[in-house]
């Protein structure tokens, strides 16, 4: 919440899901605005018109895979209206009892040819 503090988002928009559901639980718990959607798509539409009518920053939260992906159109259109938003995308940690991990995509090379920067951030500690 340190970082969501920091950057000076007060409001969020997502869908909770299955790698989320600890996140969401310590929004619960904070004073910061959450507005649950029912499409992630929505989300993203929501923090671009977020941002132009007041011209501060929020965050979308997403599961990774199809949450992510249901992202893309909106992320797109943000950046064709010089929006901006942070989008927090929480995936599985792996696991070196698959070959693969649940919902498994390339998440930095979809989403960059869309926005500023891409993070990834495997600790907690690395977002203070």
């Amino acid at each position: 919440m340190a970082l969501l503090r920091h950057l000076r988002i007060d409001t969020i928009f997502g869908m909770p899901g299955t790698q989320t559901v600890p996140l969401y639980e310590e929004l619960r718990k904070s004073d910061l605005h959450v507005v649950l959607v029912t499409h992630e798509a929505a989300a993203t539409f929501m923090a671009n018109g977020y941002f132009r009518s007041s011209g501060r920053l929020s965050a979308v939260i997403t599961i990774g895979g199809p949450g992510f992906t249901n992202t893309l159109t909106g992320m797109a259109e943000a950046r064709h209206d010089s929006a901006a938003f942070l989008q927090i995308v929480v995936t599985s940690p792996p696991s070196g009892e698959r070959a693969f991990n649940l919902q498994e995509i390339n998440i930095p090379a979809i989403a960059s040819p869309l926005v500023k920067q891409v993070f990834s951030v495997t600790e907690a500690h690395e977002f203070k």
